[in-house]
């Protein structure tokens, strides 16, 4: 027989068995529920995607309906524009209306139609050509413009020039009249010697800077040992010679130097004094024994600063210094 302890033990085992049993019914019973609920909530599912599909086939099957209602009365409206046309056409084949020609009026049309456009097309080609011209034109305008502004402003200017060209010519004839007074005040008490040729008569053909006192065209010697013109006239060769340095001696246009005339050019080649280099090399004495042959105005030469006239002229004509 079992004790306390064997009958407790098997109560125990007992009682496991009947809850292992308990907790399989138990669990196969909440599986089912389970299983049976998720089975009951793709069904829901399904039926309502399948109730969406039924009411978008109903709207689908409305849309349908009204486009073929709506076709139908296109067809009939057809119909009627058709039985219309005919009407009109077996109306127009009654009255004998010759439907080539209005064919060939239409095509007329169309091409009457077409060379518009052409012509419209070229017009605007026109207008854009026309417009450029217009300011090509406008510049031209403003252009000639500007040239008859600076025509007018170069004939003001020259007749100015020409009023100022009057004026140095009737001064200039006021000097030449004073010049032929000069002469006839020096020819009597400034005789020349034959020999001194065409340098003697120098003095009274070509007059001096403007605003030199009467009493600077005194005798041709003057006082203080200056050299007489027969002294001068001898010195000169020898004051060509030495002022010419080596080489050919030029022949320059003298009249380029300031304050040399046709005449005293004429003068200085007679007496040998031909190039600028000449001039440019005068001394002091020099310059007082040819004022004394030319028969000059005393002190000319230094007003006038031939020297460095002439120096400048040789250089731009030669490229070198004169000395």
């Amino acid at each position: 027989m079992l004790d306390g302890t064997g009958w407790a033990a098997a109560e125990i085992v007992a009682f496991m068995l009947i809850a292992t049993l308990v907790g399989l019914a138990l669990g196969w019973i909440l599986g089912r529920w389970v299983l049976r609920a998720n089975i009951g909530r793709e069904y829901e599912s399904a039926l309502e995607a399948a109730r969406d599909q039924v009411s978008a086939a109903r709207t689908q099957l409305a849309d349908t309906q009204a486009e073929l209602d709506k076709s139908q009365l296109e067809a009939e409206a057809g119909k009627a524009r058709f039985a219309e046309m005919g009407g009109k056409l077996e109306e127009a084949e009654a009255r004998g209306v010759d439907f080539e020609s209005v064919e060939a009026q239409f095509a007329d049309k169309e091409a009457e139609i077409a060379r518009l456009h052409r012509e419209l097309e070229t017009k605007s080609e026109l207008e854009a050509d026309l417009e450029g011209k217009s300011s090509v034109l406008a510049e031209r305008e403003a252009e000639i413009a500007r040239l008859t502004a600076d025509l007018e402003s170069c004939q003001t200017e020259h007749t100015a020039l020409s009023e100022d060209l009057e004026r140095m010519r009737t001064d200039l004839a006021a000097r030449a009249a004073r010049v032929e007074a000069l002469e006839a005040d020096l020819i009597p008490t400034n005789a020349v010697p034959p020999a001194a040729g065409m340098v003697a008569d120098v003095i009274d053909q070509e007059p001096g800077p403007a605003g030199i006192a009467q009493d600077e065209t005194a005798a041709f010697r003057s006082p203080g040992g200056a050299p007489t013109k027969e002294e001068a006239l001898a010195r000169i060769p020898e004051i060509a010679e030495r002022t010419a340095g080596s080489g050919s001696r030029a022949d320059d246009d003298l009249k380029r130097v300031h304050g040399i005339g046709p005449k005293l050019e004429r003068a200085l080649k007679e007496l040998g004094i031909t190039s600028f280099r000449q001039i440019a090399n005068f001394q002091s004495e020099d310059v007082a024994h040819v004022t004394a042959a030319l028969g000059a105005f005393k002190g000319r030469i230094e007003r006038d600063d031939w020297m460095t006239s002439a120096a400048e002229e040789h250089a731009k004509e030669y490229g070198e210094p004169a000395s």
